[in-house]
């Protein structure tokens, strides 16, 4: 439970701060035109997307690294 309200409260400040980020963009972009802010925005998204899929993917080859040269041990009773 802990965990889910964790993620919540990450999701809304990533959220807020994506909001904040854009709405600035936008009004600074009317005064000087927009098309270059808006396609700035886009791009620098999409590197922040990419960025996260690295580092995610990384961890996950690195988790699967490691259990397979230390697996869980398995304990079997025979009660």
């Amino acid at each position: 439970m802990i965990a889910s309200l964790g993620f919540i409260v990450f999701a809304f400040i990533v959220g807020t701060a994506l909001v904040l980020v854009i709405a600035a963009a936008v009004r600074a972009g009317a005064a000087e035109g927009g098309d270059g802010v808006i396609k700035s925005i886009y791009v620098y998204l999409v590197l922040f997307a990419t960025l996260m899929m690295i580092i995610g993917g990384s961890v996950s080859a690195f988790m699967a690294v490691a259990d397979i040269l230390v697996p869980t041990p398995y304990y079997q009773t025979f009660e």
